[in-house]
């Protein structure tokens, strides 16, 4: 045999685990073995984990075939603790709702994109709405919403799946693919079972189930997710988004909500109590993973970024615990847990600072600049990047934004071979950004130098969450010709997409400090970078520059988060993904503005985080080491058998959560 020593006595004492299991099981009767009660049934479960716990060591996972694999008949013994009678329902009522989760792309939702670009401004649309969740198929009662979805061994990753959905094919063999359904899935990380719990109760019946039988297990919300975190091979999703509740708490100084909640709903509920929360600018993210992973997004310059508002959580620990964290309870855990991303064990609730909504509500703005590749028009994109890095300096705690910029080819003759787009959209709290925006535009209307093709006076809303029903969620690319506009709006916030098409996740991406913007090092890149493209063969590129950390004049800064010093004293979260393949590389282009990048959105152990290329380990990356060791330290305290796993989460050292090598020393 070509098996180690420990690799036979793990086969063993499992196979000798799993025998008694089933002996004491059976009930004989004329030589035919019956199915065991499920007394039997939970005592062969229990003797299975006690032979897991005493021969497994981190990442050594149960596969299908192996003895202690779930029987159907333990799954639905599962099942029967779930409340499989209960509602489950994950769907949206329609318009003046707020969305429980992201659609799915589907040719249904390009057929409702077209039509509302083409109907808009009659007022009504002639098609039906594909906006739903889950293909539509998020009824209670339906195969998807079942309590314990078991994979059919068919894997999801079939190209034709989303074509075959939209076109309202669906059949037993698609249901765990749609209620695993996520963004970006990799090839071969497709979940065995998928659980969907309604009550905390749930969710412990669902760890010790998966630590009995030595499952992976990974924590799956609305499924936004490009980076793959939500990924755990041959184990279980337990998915969070039926987990809704909301209350207002501490006299109104925090606000509780369900892990499953999206930031929709989130703004929905805090404003019928006149409030608001921290949130990121798509509507349809989920409060949890955005919170855990840190959480940029329109008020961080002025109320901290998502870890900073995490007051309290609620989460179901390796063990089966239900452990409630906050700055005097399990204090150690709720600092890991503010900015420690995923992978710590299951959130059921999660408390958050409220806000008071400010007496004049929300300004939300935006400017525009197009151009083409002549020299003319070079001379203005160089001065605006000037102007606009100027200005961002300058900003303080009151204001936060976004720049979307763009070049591309041109086939028009008096383009001079290429375009340029330029968009800034930024948003604030009451009239508190109004003097800044106002400095911006005064000095871009029509006649200066780098007029901007449209620039608004801010827009005024009562609350936030008007700002997500009342305005165009694709309203940043509306310039876009209408093609470019249908696919955009199809995967735009509304949506996800349940296929793998992006091999390492959403790109690199680096956290600008303050001084690479004072000293004009970043406009000094950009500009070579855009004027580069506009030279180059296929002039394509695209970058977003994301204003929204607490690196602005006076933005506060609190501890006791498990951020890195990037994340933390950033000025910019920089997203360039697409931009040219030099301007990329580790150790080079736009990895040198910064040493740390997000872990939530950049590309896993490539971009800048790729060692063999030049760049830095992803842990020090995303977290600087010295942290990392710290999170790393309380991982194996918390979770020492690994059951939570999540791609270049805190603890998944290993590139895959099955590793091949043999055991050390050490581990026997």
């Amino acid at each position: 045999s070509t098996s180690t020593p420990r690799q036979t006595h793990n086969s063993r004492v499992i196979n000798l685990a799993a025998f008694l299991g089933d002996r004491l099981g059976e009930v004989r009767a004329d030589n035919v073995i019956r199915k065991p009660n499920p007394t039997f049934t939970m005592l062969r479960a229990l003797i299975l984990a006690s032979a897991v716990i005493a021969t497994s060591h981190a990442g050594d996972y149960c596969q299908r075939g192996d003895p202690c694999w779930p029987t159907p008949e333990e799954v639905d013994a599962l099942r029967a603790e779930l409340s499989p009678n209960a509602d489950r329902q994950l769907s949206w009522p329609g318009e003046g709702y707020p969305r429980p989760a992201p659609a799915l792309l589907g040719l249904g939702l390009l057929a409702e994109n077209l039509g509302s670009v083409l109907f808009d401004k009659l007022g009504f649309s002639p098609f039906k709405s594909f906006s739903q969740p889950l293909y539509g198929l998020g009824e209670s009662g339906s195969e998807v919403m079942n309590p314990v979805v078991v994979d059919d061994g068919l894997g999801c990753n079939d190209s034709n799946l989303v074509f075959q959905l939209s076109q309202g094919k669906f059949g037993h063999e698609t249901a765990s693919c749609i209620a695993s359904s996520r963004n970006n899935p990799l090839e071969g990380m497709t979940a065995e079972f998928v659980v969907w719990p309604i009550t905390a109760k749930h969710v412990q019946a669902a760890v010790r189930f998966a630590v009995a039988h030595n499952l992976c297990v990974a924590v799956v919300g609305t499924g936004h997710d490009f980076v793959n975190r939500h990924s755990c091979p041959n184990g279980m999703y337990i998915r969070t988004s039926l987990l809704k509740d909301s209350a207002l708490r501490d006299g109104g100084k925090t606000i509780r909500f369900g892990a499953g909640t999206t930031f929709e709903e989130g703004h929905h509920y805090a404003a019928t109590k006149g409030k608001y929360i921290a949130s990121g600018w798509c509507p349809t993210v989920g409060i949890a993973g955005w919170s855990l992973s840190g959480g940029h997004g329109p008020f961080a310059p002025s109320k901290g970024i998502g870890s900073d508002n995490i007051v309290e959580a609620d989460i179901v620990l390796a063990n089966g615990e239900l452990k409630t964290v906050n700055k005097d309870q399990n204090a150690e855990l709720w600092k890991a847990l503010r900015g420690g991303g995923g992978g710590w064990g299951v959130l059921t609730s999660l408390t958050l600072r409220a806000h008071d909504i400010p007496t004049e509500g929300f300004s939300l703005a935006i400017a525009t600049w197009k151009g083409n590749a002549c020299k003319k028009n070079r001379g203005k994109l160089e001065a605006l990047v000037d102007k606009y890095s100027e200005w961002i300096y300058s900003l303080d705690s009151s204001i936060a934004g976004y720049a979307l910029v763009s070049t591309k080819k041109s086939w028009n003759p008096f383009n001079c071979g290429g375009t340029y787009f330029v968009q800034l959209i930024y948003a604030w709290p009451g009239d508190s950004g109004d003097a800044a925006w106002e400095e911006l535009r005064s000095q871009t209307l029509h006649g200066s130098p780098i007029a901007a093709d449209r620039n608004d006076p801010p827009t005024r809303y009562e609350n936030w969450w008007q700002v997500v029903e009342a305005t165009d969620e694709f309203e940043p690319y509306n310039t876009l010709p209408l093609l470019e506009k249908i696919k955009v709006s199809a995967v735009g916030n509304q949506a996800i997409i349940p296929q793998p098409f992006l091999p390492t996740g959403t790109g690199p991406s680096v956290l600008v400090p303050r001084d690479k913007v004072g000293d004009n090092t970043f406009a000094t890149m950009l500009k070579e970078q855009l004027s580069g493209s506009l030279d180059g063969k296929d002039k394509s590129s695209s970058l977003t520059i994301f204003q929204d950390l607490t690196g602005n004049v006076d933005s506060p800064q609190v501890g006791d988060v498990s951020v890195s010093e990037g994340m933390r004293k950033g000025m910019l979260h920089f997203v360039f993904a697409g931009a040219p393949e030099a301007w990329r590389q580790p150790g080079a282009g736009y990895c040198t503005l910064g040493e740390h990048s997000y872990q939530a959105e950049a590309s896993y152990g490539g971009g800048c985080s790729d060692p063999a290329a030049g760049g830095q380990p992803w842990q020090a990356r995303f977290w600087g080491q010295d942290l990392y060791d710290s999170l790393l330290a309380l991982k194996k305290k918390v979770d020492p058998k690994r059951t939570f796993w999540c791609k270049f989460c805190v603890g998944s050292e290993d590139p895959t959560p099955n590793p091949t090598s043999s055991p050390t020393h050490d581990d026997l």
